[in-house]
């Protein structure tokens, strides 16, 4: 299925429960890069590889949140410090949030913030080097501050542009 992710919470990626699973999610096996396994990465048992140990043994399951993403160490850095950030799923950020306009000494809630980018919708997929507007997960800006996250780009790029 083309484009293979949708905007969800949950982790789209396969998580690899057994060990030659987990030696596959490490090197990709005979698919390489394009291995279902190897974009979770999880393999904390193979020489070599990423994740957290559930006590003795690695975890052989995953329920595909941010908190499991976590307790596995793949969400940021596992505990051998190992920077994994592997995790597929997209935050939301609320309609409105509390602010402090400048000089202000209480808070107020922002104007309402349209977020363009829906639950299920499928993550543009754009080949090459194009200039895009994707859709943007979350947007939240105030007289003081602007802040927006968009993650597209599924991969290694060869470089980054502002």
């Amino acid at each position: 299925m083309l484009p293979e992710a949708r905007i969800q919470r949950q982790c789209p990626w396969s998580f690899p429960s057994t060990a030659p699973q987990r030696l596959e999610a490490l090197n990709g096996g005979l698919k390489g890069k394009y291995s279902a396994l190897n974009r979770c990465g999880y393999c904390p048992d193979q020489t070599g590889g990423v994740g957290n140990l559930d006590g003795a043994a690695p975890f052989t399951s995953c329920d595909y949140t941010r908190t499991s993403c976590v307790a596995r160490g793949m969400f940021d850095t596992d505990s051998a410090s190992h920077v994994t950030r592997n995790f597929g799923g997209i935050e939301f950020v609320p309609a409105q949030i509390q602010v402090r306009s400048f000089g202000e000494s209480g808070t107020h809630l922002s104007s309402l913030i349209d977020n363009q980018a829906r639950y299920n919708d499928f993550v543009p997929l754009v080949y090459g080097t194009a200039w895009y507007q994707p859709p943007s997960p979350s947007l939240a800006m105030t007289a003081i501050s602007r802040t927006w996250k968009c993650c597209w780009g599924w991969g290694k790029s060869k470089a980054w542009s502002r």
